[in-house]
């Protein structure tokens, strides 16, 4: 019975303390040849779009022409540089012609990235991609569980007990947890379910032992009661 309170208690720890990590999102951004803002005849749409460091971006080509997503320079932009962005790798993507043709890139590095196409110019058009910096993840590592002494009855319940306030103050910060998609909340009542499991089944274990003690020693008062009734007669 030990071991199995045991095997509970190190199963709701790994619960508690498991958050799957969160993964690369991926925006899109659509080369578009109608509803354009002041009715030019292609754009970015959106023009603008927030991501995380890490994530991916989709150009997707929805008009009959060719186009670039290039990095703007202050000589090709009107004025306007590539934004403050660190990641030299995103320079130029060739978007060719025909619908559902695509260009991608994976942004590492925060800041602001302002691109254009080439080969329609910046004035017509051009577009911002602004990256953030990826959430910091913290984790803290689950205390060791003591083994309870041989013959001991008390100490697998103040485990139990012990167990579920180190989960409920224990953990994976709120903040570092916006993009994970799974509730770390739900974690945490797996775990406590699993405990509690683990405490019910120890107490039904005792209470059986007790029960079955108890008739074990009425069943051997009634053969001593049955055995003097004999030898009296």
């Amino acid at each position: 019975m030990r071991k199995l309170m045991l095997a509970f208690i190190a199963a709701a720890f790994l619960l508690a303390g498991c958050v799957p990590p969160a993964g690369a999102a991926q925006s899109s951004v659509t080369i578009a040849g109608t509803g354009c803002a002041g009715g030019s005849l292609f754009c970015f749409s959106p023009a603008s779009i927030t991501i995380h460091d890490g994530d991916t971006v989709v150009w997707t080509n929805q008009t009959t022409a060719p186009h670039t997503v290039t990095r703007c320079t202050a000589a090709a932009c009107a004025g306007s540089g590539g934004g403050t962005g660190t990641d030299a790798s995103f320079t130029n993507g060739n978007v060719a012609a025909g619908n559902g043709n695509t260009f991608s890139h994976t942004f590492h590095g925060p800041g602001s990235y302002v691109y254009y196409c080439t080969i329609h110019g910046f004035a017509l058009m051009h577009g911002t991609v602004t990256v953030m910096a990826s959430p910091t993840v913290t984790t803290v590592p689950a205390p060791s569980v003591a083994t309870p002494a041989a013959g001991s009855t008390a100490a697998a319940p103040q485990a139990v007990a012990g167990a579920s306030g180190s989960m409920r103050s224990g953990g994976v910060s709120h903040a570092a947890l916006p993009r994970t998609g799974v509730d770390a909340s739900l974690w945490a009542i797996a775990a406590l379910a699993l405990v509690g499991t683990g405490a019910l089944l120890a107490l039904v274990k005792r209470r059986g032992t007790r029960v079955a003690a108890r008739q074990y020693s009425l069943a051997q008062d009634d053969g001593l009661r049955g055995k003097r009734y004999r030898s009296d007669l």
